[in-house]
């Protein structure tokens, strides 16, 4: 952010902050209007795990 701020100045950067946030809050508010009613539901069992998994996979 300060680097931000010291090659283009406070007002470049937090209109960039800004655009991005809005952005961001948009499509948002988009995805959650269209998607997330009916969700895929997975034919066959997971595995369920305690999250090590992931936490080990992320070790290496």
């Amino acid at each position: 952010m300060q680097e931000s701020i010291n090659k283009s100045g406070i007002f470049s950067t937090a209109l960039g902050f800004i655009a991005g946030a809005g952005t961001f809050t948009v499509f948002d508010v988009l995805l959650a209007r269209k998607g997330g009613h009916n969700p895929k539901r997975s034919t066959s069992q997971c595995k369920q795990s305690s999250g090590l998994d992931y936490f080990s996979y992320q070790l290496l």
